[in-house]
């Protein structure tokens, strides 16, 4: 089918995807499995949140998105400080994986570290959201965004995990292959697009120079 030159340009999606991971919490410095729960920033996140904010601040941002539960809601609030005219918006699709029982325990308590966090998924609870599970919810978020902000830099405030199935996403891994995917750093920036030939470049990850 032949397409006239301003039909091309009408399918073109391009936008900048700007991804960052929440401040420390208290829950973090004590290895308190979150999940689910709300998080709150410990005095550090809040200083982390406020030097992301500082890094970002240049940046021309078209829109917010943000989990919902506090610790990255906090943390967004911080960026949305220099941006007001950016739509804040708050959602559930950018929440970190849901991991049931575990969540409120100390990994210690459940004899997990960082080595064996994400592999022994044979000892997970039986409600836990798995990865299948969590590549979809996001997949279908990025799908969304690429459609509805075409030519728009966007900004994600989410979690590690979540970060790290996108970012795995994006690199073309899939689930399978988000343990190539490092963990990220409290408020760590990943930013990323997707070019007019609709492939997806990783321009930074895991950034935190702005905290040094």
């Amino acid at each position: 089918m032949f397409l006239t030159l301003s039909e091309v340009w009408c399918t073109i999606i391009f936008v900048k995807l700007i991804v960052v991971r929440h401040g420390e919490t208290e829950e973090n410095k004590e290895g308190i499995i979150q999940g689910h729960l709300p998080g709150t920033l410990s005095p550090l996140g809040r200083e982390q949140a406020q030097k992301v904010a500082l890094r970002l601040q240049q940046e021309s941002i078209d829109h917010i998105y943000t989990s919902d539960l506090a610790r990255a809601a906090d943390t967004a609030k911080a960026i949305h400080a220099f941006h007001p005219q950016a739509p804040f918006i708050p959602t559930k699709d950018l929440r970190e994986t849901y991991l049931g029982s575990w969540q409120g325990k100390t990994k210690q308590s459940l004899g997990l570290n960082s080595a064996t966090e994400y592999t022994n998924t044979a000892a997970y609870p039986p409600e836990v959201e798995t990865r299948e599970q969590l590549y979809a919810r996001i997949t279908l978020l990025l799908e969304r965004t690429t459609r509805t902000h075409s030519g728009n830099t966007v900004v994600f405030v989410a979690h590690s995990g979540v970060n790290r199935m996108l970012l795995s996403h994006v690199k073309g891994f899939g689930f399978q292959g988000v343990e190539q995917v490092e963990k990220q750093h409290n408020t760590a920036v990943s930013i990323v697009q997707f070019s007019l030939e609709k492939i997806w470049v990783v321009e930074q990850e895991n950034s935190i120079d702005h905290l040094a």
